[in-house]
């Protein structure tokens, strides 16, 4: 699914589990509760993307803009956010142990 056009795409429950969503379009696509454990996000474009209850561990998220994305509930615990665009994300309840967070940008 590289490079797959995903915009406003209703993704509840989906399962993507190792899978490769590197240079993905999915703006305002919906996640919520999606398993997501070890799949490449790399370059994805997941702005205002909800991620509600995802489970995002080991994921490859980096590169990916994710501003205004809610990661509320979300567990990106081992996920590789270097050089992520987190601004206005909401975090809220997310677990961020041991997430690799190297030059993200969360302004």
């Amino acid at each position: 699914m590289a490079g797959a056009h995903l915009a406003s795409a209703a993704l509840t429950g989906a399962t993507f589990r190792e899978g490769d969503l590197s240079d993905v379009i999915a703006p305002d696509a919906n996640f919520t509760a999606v398993n997501v454990v070890g799949t490449t996000f790399t370059n994805a474009v997941l702005t205002r993307a909800v991620l509600v209850g995802a489970d995002p561990t080991h994921v490859d998220l980096s590169h990916a803009p994710l501003p205004r994305a809610p990661l509320t509930r979300a567990h990106p615990s081992r996920a590789v956010l270097s050089h992520a665009r987190l601004e206005h994300a909401d975090l809220s309840e997310a677990n961020l142990e041991g997430a690799y967070l190297t030059r993200a940008d969360p302004r």
